[in-house]
């Protein structure tokens, strides 16, 4: 590992005296103390090896003006590290200062003007108006100044001050994409400007752009595409951060493109924290956000699209604080997955979104807390909901529709859980499930019961706390089972059950049923005393064949449970299935 250097400059003098203090050198990174040489400009500077400090030998000014670099040497045990800076000029005022003496100007530049190692200061509240010239070999510092006119390759000088333009990287003249927006970027950083806007798409395919700025101080960064963005086409990330925890980075309206079969992907969350994304275009990457050891931590996305994402959008060991609105998703693998090694979500909100088209797993993650999937809209996804150890405090599944991939054998939507069932408040409710041929278009609560064959559970569920309640059976069937449902079921009730951990399962089995033409018919499956049937418990009704022209529902009056069926087809059907009932034992308690 390299050191870091930065070179403090005192302030802009028109010449300094020998033995004059130019610049402090800091060191970091490393083991303190360091030692400090000079790399370059040994014949005209000193430097002091314990505090940085950076004198001139003789009298000296922009005649005579000459460059330094200093190397830092650590004082780490064994192999010491080191790092060289970059080569500066003392902050000796250009020979030109007295061309941009007036604040509040507009200076027009028609020509290419060297500096040759000088600084220039621009007055206060002035206008660069570029009409072909540009500035090299040197530095300017600005004072709330603006750019405009022809911008491009107008900057081959270290800038300091402040901009009140957004800072375009074609400022910079330099032949690769990338050093452009990492010196924009690091303006940013250093507040020379509030924003930066991208006009165009930059290749930074071979590097990684570097958000040089820690969790402190609190400030926003701020990106802009008018009709730009960012393409890589080697593997990484496009951003990361010389610091964990750097944040407040704001990007709108940006295209994000990778090259397909090569795992690029965007944000390094391991590194990246606060990430607002907004109006923002990404495809052809393998994932966006990504930290497979480490948390995602508050990132929103809203109304961005992402398509053609070959692995996932969002991959994390934990996540923190994540929000989806108005999301597109499409001709994907996945959503949002976790690495399964003990992880946990604290806070993922997905809603008012579009997720069409995934052939992998939709949402899967281990464990949460406040998870949220409201008013989204699912479209032929091939894979299904995962939730394996559901230690939730706050599960909502809320206002979704759901049509199902035709192509699909079994159940396509299944939510799994743990057996905490008290742990999940306002369940599953109010959405809607379109089956098809070989799919039943059902919402499926599997419960997994430690060796025990996992028991499934459909239902619409609104309450568990210490007991299990759900809303009456009428709302129960209309707000998950809206759609044309094949299930079938039977008569002759079976009272055998099996026991898991104080739930008893009946499994009451029917042989088969046939309906006329456009008949609807009740069947009568057990009487509330049978089995001490009560609104509390739970039950389901499966089906061994399927057909989209039947209707049904289970209907619970308080002394019996029915099921209802209704062919609306012009055919003789018979159906067949049975019905599973889950009853809470008494005095059973859920934690």
């Amino acid at each position: 590992m390299a050191l870091n250097i930065i070179i403090n400059k005192v302030s802009v003098a028109a010449s300094f005296a020998a033995g004059a203090t130019v610049a402090t050198a800091v060191a970091s990174g490393g083991t303190a103390p360091y030692v400090y040489s000079l790399a370059t400009g040994g014949d005209k500077f000193a430097i002091n090896s314990s505090t940085g400090v950076v004198t001139t030998i003789a009298a000296m000014d922009i005649n005579n003006i000459a460059s330094f670099s200093v190397t830092a040497t650590d004082s780490t045990t064994g192999t010491a590290l080191t790092g060289t800076s970059s080569v500066t000029y003392p902050p000796i005022q250009s020979a030109i200062q007295n061309r941009f003496n007036k604040p509040n100007t507009i200076y027009k530049v028609t020509k290419d003007i060297t500096l040759s190692g000088g600084t220039l200061t621009i007055p206060e509240g002035c206008t660069l108006d570029f009409q072909g010239g540009s500035f090299t070999n040197g530095s300017i510092v600005f004072n709330n100044t603006i750019i405009s006119g022809n911008s491009s390759s107008i900057f081959n000088v270290n800038i300091t001050g402040t901009i009140k333009t957004s800072i375009n990287p074609d400022w910079f003249i330099n032949n690769k994409d990338y050093n452009k927006v990492q010196s924009a970027l690091d303006l940013l950083v250093n507040r020379v400007s509030g924003s930066i806007t991208l006009e165009r798409i930059f290749n930074i395919t071979g590097n990684t752009l570097t958000i040089n700025k820690g969790q402190y101080p609190r400030f926003a960064l701020r990106i802009d595409g008018k009709g730009g963005g960012l393409y890589k086409e080697d593997a990484g990330a496009m951003f990361t951060a010389s610091e964990e925890n750097s944040g407040d980075i704001y990007l709108t309206n940006l295209t994000f493109e990778g090259k397909a079969g090569v795992n690029v992907f965007v944000y390094d969350t391991v590194k990246i924290i606060r990430i607002h994304s907004t109006n923002n275009f990404y495809q052809r990457l393998w994932r966006v956000f990504n930290s497979e050891t480490s948390y995602t931590q508050t990132v929103r996305s809203i109304n961005d699209s992402y398509v053609g994402i070959y692995d996932t959008v969002f991959y994390f060991k934990y996540c923190y604080d994540i929000v989806c609105d108005g999301v597109l998703v499409e001709e994907s693998s996945s959503f949002i997955l976790d690495n399964h090694e003990g992880s946990y979500c604290a806070s993922l909100t997905v809603t008012n979104s579009v997720i069409e088209g995934l052939t992998g797993k939709i949402i899967s993650i281990s464990g949460a807390y406040n998870l949220v999937i409201t008013n989204n809209y699912f479209e032929k996804n091939k894979g299904y909901f995962e939730f394996t150890e559901l230690g939730c405090r706050a599960f909502k599944f809320e206002g979704n529709y759901i049509q199902e991939d035709g192509t699909l054998e079994g159940e396509l939507v299944i939510i799994y859980t743990a057996l905490y069932l008290n742990s999940l408040v306002d369940c599953i409710t109010n959405n809607y499930v379109v089956g098809s041929s070989k799919s039943p278009g059902i919402i499926f609560l599997k419960i997994k019961n430690g060796a025990n064959e996992a028991q499934r559970i459909t239902g619409d569920f609104k309450k568990i706390s210490s007991n299990i309640t759900v809303c009456s059976p009428e709302r129960f069937f209309i707000n998950n089972f809206l759609d044309k449902g094949t299930k079938s079921l039977s008569t002759g009730l079976v009272c055998s059950y099996k026991t898991y951990n104080g739930i008893k399962q009946y499994n009451i089995i029917t042989g088969s049923t046939t309906l006329n033409p456009e008949e609807k018919k009740t069947i009568l499956i057990a009487t509330a005393d049978e089995l001490s049937l009560k609104l509390d418990d739970l039950w389901s009704f499966q089906t061994t064949n399927l057909n989209t022209n039947i209707y049904y529902a289970l209907q619970f009056t308080g002394t019996a449970l029915n099921l209802i069926l209704q062919n609306n087809s012009n055919s003789v059907t018979s159906i067949e299935g049975y019905i599973n009932i889950l009853k809470l034992a008494e005095g059973v308690s859920y934690y």
